[in-house]
């Protein structure tokens, strides 16, 4: 496997533009993480990374061509924390087309004791695959 670094930037994804606000959201408000775009990938992909959220909040990861909104061609399920060991995700098989990777953190609905929304946050995001340019394109 090869390591490579990709710059990952936030992307808006509700209609008002509404971003990083600590209150709580309607269920289909996300925030999103994005990868640069990746050629391809052959074979497995891992995705690792660290991560801490309020309660309520889930991430999972996902994969779209580039510039999708939350049109996804795969998600993980719901990335559980293990202590402070990196979450690793896997992207299962061969990525024939140019896509993005996504980590997307969903439900700021908490609503309790004078507190709302929610927080999720993200450290040493990293992607492995065998090949990630120049795969065996397939005929």
């Amino acid at each position: 496997m090869i390591s490579h670094r990709f710059r990952w930037h936030n992307e808006q994804n509700t209609c008002n533009g509404v971003g990083d606000d600590e209150q709580k959201l309607p269920k289909t408000y996300s925030a999103l993480l994005v990868s640069d775009p990746i050629q391809c990938q052959e074979g497995d992909g891992i995705v690792s990374f660290r991560h801490w959220t309020t309660p309520g909040v889930h991430v999972r990861v996902c994969i779209r061509p580039p510039s999708m909104g939350k049109r996804f061609d795969w998600c993980s399920d719901v990335v559980r924390r293990n202590g402070t060991k990196p979450a690793k995700v896997i992207i299962p098989g061969s990525i024939l087309y140019t896509f993005e990777i996504v980590i997307e953190a969903y439900d700021f609905t908490f609503d309790a004791f004078g507190i709302q929304g929610g927080a999720a946050a993200l450290d040493d995001v990293s992607y492995n695959a065998s090949a990630i340019y120049n795969c065996q394109m397939g005929e």
